[in-house]
């Protein structure tokens, strides 16, 4: 859920590289947090995010959330 929010909250950001590491900035939540553990949790998150159509994966390695409409789009082009 916090990194759909977070996706959500930074999609029309402009030259803001929405990919795990950058997402991880803004998810850290404490300077000791294992950042490897981190990431590999964000990249998880993300992997089960798309495959629920909730955000996609472009070409250059980031992510951007999906609205409604752009999920049924989505839905209907990958069942053809």
């Amino acid at each position: 859920i916090r990194v759909l929010k977070t996706l959500l909250l930074v999609r029309y950001v402009q030259n803001f590289p929405k990919d795990p590491k950058n997402l991880r900035v803004l998810l850290r939540r404490d300077l000791d947090e294992d950042v490897a553990q981190l990431e590999a949790d964000i990249e998880e998150a993300l992997k089960q995010l798309e495959r629920q159509v909730l955000v996609q994966r472009m070409p250059n390695g980031t992510y951007e959330y999906l609205t409604n409409e752009e999920q049924d789009i989505k839905r209907e082009i990958d069942s053809m």
